[in-house]
């Protein structure tokens, strides 16, 4: 595909490249082409600017893709954005895609779909650039789909631009420096960023069951028994490790649900558990005094979360499964996505030394 300015770029399939400046007109024109083929509603809709950091061009098209499942809940302006030096210094170079394409279905809800992309010293023009595509009246949120934003100063044009933003945690090296880069973006601009990271929410289900375990009055009764956290990860090594940032997180709220348990808690890998590596696989609450514990464990093959209690005495008292969230990144996108509200029990974690 040729762009607006010169040579030849891939972008993602269904984009065309516009003069900077036209988005709307563009969008318009493309709504009203798609209306008229049967393969769009003919009203447009949009409840969200969501600005997208992508580190290569053609990650624009995994982005289109997760905004299109979101989409029937929130119809979204998705405007992506990346640095490439193969560009001219000093050009911006625009496409515009509507991802109602291939949809024959009129009660599709689509969203509208901005890719540009710039030398990495066109960091004003750039932040310009995507002010000019943003929906008017409409808020904003910013996926920095990268590494710590802290590294590029485009973040620092970028980010005034918008009231939340969504972050992956595990693209920050997935160790303690992740939770340090999380505790910055709390602080930046005295605070005033939400925050919300995909890291803490693959922790949801594990936080959902231990506390529904407790929901038990018999599981209950033990509660004070505990007096150690063990958190399991599937790692390269048996044994103690540093921690992932999910365990970090994890292990965090468990201290802010359980204060008697700072300082008692430890992270260990297990080479033989499956999942990605730093997934969580295991947590267990057990006692210095008794036989008590309370242990929750990722069931493989049933896709499920198993958490199982026993007494004083090392009986069996409770065995109670639950179903696990979903992990692809529309899943997680649509979560962080849904509120604009700041999560007070994420903020205290990151507080938290």
């Amino acid at each position: 595909m040729t762009p607006n300015n010169g040579a030849a770029v891939a972008v993602p399939a269904g984009f065309i490249a516009i003069d900077a400046g036209d988005v709307d007109a563009a969008l318009a024109t493309r709504w009203e082409t798609l209306a008229l083929k049967g393969e769009a509603p003919v009203s447009r809709a949009c409840t969200l600017n969501l600005l997208t950091f992508v580190e290569q061009l053609p990650e624009m098209a995994d982005v289109s893709a997760v905004v299109d499942q979101v989409a029937a809940t929130h119809p979204i302006r998705a405007i992506a954005f990346a640095l490439d030096d193969s560009i001219p210094d000093g050009a911006v170079r625009t496409w515009v895609g509507g991802l109602c394409d291939g949809h024959e279905d009129s009660s599709h809800v689509c969203s509208e779909g901005v890719a540009l992309a710039a030398h990495s010293n066109c960091a004003l023009r750039m932040a310009s650039a995507i002010t000019s595509s943003l929906k008017r009246d409409v808020p904003a949120m910013l996926w920095w789909r990268g590494g710590s934003p802290f590294v590029l100063r485009l973040f620092k044009q970028v980010a005034p631009l918008a009231s939340k933003i969504i972050v992956d945690s595990i693209r920050f090296g997935d160790g303690a420096a992740s939770l340090d880069t999380l505790r910055r973006l709390a602080e930046y601009r005295n605070g005033s960023m939400v925050v919300s990271d995909f890291n803490w929410e693959r922790t949801r289900a594990w936080r959902a069951t231990v506390a529904a375990c407790f929901d038990d009055p018999a599981v209950i009764a033990l509660i004070d028994e505990f007096d150690h956290c063990t958190v399991e990860c599937a790692g390269k090594v048996d044994g103690p490790i540093a921690g992932p940032a999910r365990a970090l997180l994890f292990a965090g709220w468990i201290v802010q649900r359980r204060p008697q348990l700072a300082g008692r808690s430890s992270i260990v890998g297990r080479r033989g558990a499956r999942g990605a590596e730093g997934s969580i696989s295991a947590v267990t609450l057990s006692s210095s005094r008794s036989r008590a514990t309370l242990a929750v464990t990722w069931d493989v093959a049933a896709h499920r979360l198993i958490g199982c209690a026993t007494d004083g005495s090392g009986v069996q008292i409770r065995c109670l499964n639950f179903a696990a969230d979903p992990q692809d990144d529309a899943s997680l996108l649509e979560r962080c996505i849904a509120t604009f509200d700041r999560n007070p029990l994420f903020d205290a974690v990151l507080r938290a030394e």
